[in-house]
Formats: structure tokens, sequence, C-alpha cells
């Protein structure tokens, strides 16, 4: 029973190379679709962070969410501390943006801090802004949470800061459409 090596050996026919063709497919595509497998459209994700910003303006922090669904909405929500100061009447905006457009519909999710005539005010105070997006297309969606002018408010640009000794979060959670 001494079979020599090339013997052992089994062609490969091309039926048997089609098949396993078939079956790396199948695998590859299962793989990419397992982050959206029984979801039934409820993904979430929370990006953390403890650090502290002193930007005025642009992208504080950004969280990529692979959305499954495109008849879904995201719901977000930022969690953290914010400030203002400055001496003259002031305001900074913190918004939502995904993939660097802001939420269309149902519209802005966004928050505001104004000061007036409060002196040089250095107050940290936790912050919560909130809001569902709806008309983002499945795939993936860089989330931000940014800090910028007070739109159509025509006041100056404050001294912005975010975090400060606590933990900031970004939690993204993908749902169903609401009833109507």
């Amino acid at each position: 029973m001494n079979e020599s090596l090339t013997q052992k050996k089994r062609k490969v026919t091309p039926t048997a190379m089609a098949h396993n063709t078939v079956l790396h497919i199948a695998l590859c595509l299962w793989v990419l679709n397992s982050l959206c497998y029984h979801t039934l459209a409820r993904s979430f994700k929370e990006c953390t962070w403890k650090r502290e910003d002193g930007k005025d303006q642009g992208v504080i922090e950004t969280c990529t969410f692979h959305k499954c669904h495109n008849n879904t909405l995201l719901h977000v929500y930022y969690s953290g501390n914010i400030r203002i100061s400055g001496s003259n009447p002031i305001c900074n905006r913190w918004f939502f943006t995904f993939n660097n457009a802001e939420c269309g519909s149902p519209g802005a999710i966004d928050a505001v801090l104004y000061q007036a005539h409060a002196g040089d005010l250095n107050k940290h105070e936790h912050g919560h802004i909130e809001g569902y997006c709806a008309s983002i297309p499945a795939g993936k969606v860089q989330v931000r949470i940014n800090v910028g002018n007070c739109v159509g408010t025509g006041q100056q640009l404050g001294n912005a800061y975010t975090g400060f000794g606590s933990t900031s979060r970004i939690f993204i959670e993908e749902v169903s459409p609401s009833d109507k």
C-alpha cells in the first residue's frame, strides 16, 4: 500500500473549484453582513473620551457607526461638560453632523449657550444634546459633535470649552421609524 505522493493527491475538478469559490464568497458576504444580522434596527454604539477641548469652532469628536438599513433613523446624543466665557454678549453652538452634513430631517440636532453681561464667567456645566435624524443611507456614518457660531443670531463667538474633569460621550442608536 505504498502509494506515491502524486497518487495520493486528488485532482481538483473545475466543479470542485467552483463549489469552493461559491463557499468562499458566501462566507465573505456573511461576515460583511454580520453587523446587521438580526438587528431589527436596534444596533447601537457609544464612544467615550476623557479630555478637555478648548476650541471655539470645529469638530470635537467623531464616532463611526455602521447603519444597517435605509429606512431607519439615527437616535444620537452628546453628554458631557460644556461652557462659554467672555465679557461681551457671546454665543456658541454645539451640533451634530452626519457624514459632514447637519441633519435635514426632521432638523438640526443642536444646543446653544448664550451669555450676556456676566463678566468673564467660567462656569462648566453638564450639557445634553439629543435628537433623531432620518434620511441617512445605510452604511458607514461619521457622526460628529461640533462647536461653532450660533447660526442666525448675529452674536459674537465665545470662548468655548468642551469636557472638563469627566467622561464625555456620543451615543448612537439605529431605530425603526415612528408611527405616524
